[in-house]
């Protein structure tokens, strides 16, 4: 079980769910940080359309395909992958615009405590990290760590657990087309070599930034209390707007999330 303490943020009560890590044997038995990673250039299948998040409760879950998206300056475009032990995320995304403006759109990888963590390093990839909406057709590709417990000991790099991830896509306001952007986005989970838990016993698997699985747990918990005659539990409070939808602060520093929805132009 997974606890939760009730506090007020903002004028608004919210609750913060709590994760407690379990211990590892030896970490200098485990893997190194596995930080670089070599381009897979096999195809994706066409997926068609899709409408990125504006918050993590809206974000879809990819695990592989190829998308047509569209991000607007400003706002968060975001989207969300389960990577277990090592596993790794790949990134590619091109711009289908004829080429406006003056502005960068880069991408952001979330771990699943809500901290920010560097790409990994991708070796022969087809573009550089960001894109640049003046250049028809620019290209960026992006590669996470493979997750390895160690991952935590690089500089920057924060993907060091097995959960889910989220990638906000983010096109800056400055020279930016008003009317946004359109690409064509591209995901894939590689899966580096059979996964292997480096933690002593079972655990808990950490729950999503959108807590997702929390309606289950509160039933399992109610159903249970109900079974043993308890009355001395209160269910958890459904998080009211904190890791569910508008603002992240964890680890490595703070993401901020609004609301909004746009159907690709």
């Amino acid at each position: 079980e997974q606890p939760s303490v009730d506090f007020t943020l903002g004028g608004q009560e919210a609750d913060m769910f709590l994760w407690e890590e379990p211990p590892v044997e030896n970490r200098e038995l485990l893997p190194p940080p596995a930080t670089e990673q070599t381009w897979d250039p096999a195809g994706v299948p066409a997926e068609g359309d899709l409408e990125l998040g504006g918050t993590y409760a809206d974000a879809p879950g990819i695990t592989e395909g190829k998308y047509g998206v569209h991000v607007d300056p400003g706002e968060p475009a975001l989207f969300r992958t389960d990577l277990d032990w090592n596993q790794h995320l790949q990134v590619n995304f091109t711009y289908d615009g004829k080429g406006a403006g003056d502005a960068l759109l880069y991408s952001i990888l979330i771990n699943p405590i809500g901290a920010t963590s560097d790409w990994g390093t991708a070796t022969d990839a087809p573009g550089s990290d960001t894109i640049l909406t003046s250049i028809p057709g620019s290209e960026a590709s992006v590669v996470s760590p493979s997750i390895t417990w160690r991952n935590r000991e690089a500089d920057g790099n924060t993907a060091a657990l097995a959960g889910t991830y989220y990638v906000m896509l983010r096109l800056g306001t400055v020279d930016a087309p008003k009317a946004g952007v359109d690409l064509t986005l591209s995901v894939k989970v590689v899966t580096d070599k059979d996964p292997q838990s480096p933690y002593e016993s079972k655990y808990d698997d950490v729950m999503a930034l959108d807590i997702s699985g929390h309606a289950a747990e509160e039933e399992a918990k109610a159903k249970a209390e109900s079974a043993s005659s308890e009355t001395d539990s209160t269910p958890w409070v459904a998080v009211g707007g904190l890791l569910g939808g508008a603002v992240v602060m964890a680890g490595a520093g703070g993401v901020s999330l609004s609301r909004h929805r746009r159907s690709r132009a």
